[in-house]
């Protein structure tokens, strides 16, 4: 098994993707295995996207508890301002993603078809 380099991959993402200048590209430290992408808001800013429950395991798994996890996280990282392109960090509805352990990304399995109803085939290129 080879070592993943989370961080490269969400920089290289951001960069080839949507030519994000890597250096206006702003990542929690230490929580990369859980970016889960990049959302759009007002005017076109792209902002980081996490996983919240996956950067409390992977401080628990760095070795706290899950209370100083979830004290140190909502401290130093939901408490620390430092751009307005900062990081955003999604709770998952569990009604829509059913959590298990195989994967890093299989909590994302959704349990909905991931298709709107009467939407027409072509909709992605109109």
């Amino acid at each position: 098994m080879t070592d993943r380099d989370y961080r490269q991959e969400a920089i290289d993402f951001a960069t080839d993707e949507f030519n994000i200048p890597a250096d206006e590209f702003i990542l929690a430290d230490g929580l990369e295995e859980a970016f889960l992408g990049l959302a759009e808001g007002f005017a076109g800013r792209m902002v980081p996207v996490y996983d919240f429950n996956m950067c409390i395991q992977i401080l628990v798994k760095d070795g706290m508890t899950h209370d100083e996890a979830l004290e140190y996280f909502h401290y130093n990282t939901l408490g620390a301002y430092y751009d307005d392109n900062q990081p955003i960090f999604l709770h998952m509805n569990p009604k829509l993603f059913k959590p298990v352990k195989t994967t890093r990304v299989s909590h994302l399995k959704p349990s909905f078809s991931g298709e709107i109803e009467n939407c027409p085939e072509d909709w992605w290129w109109t």
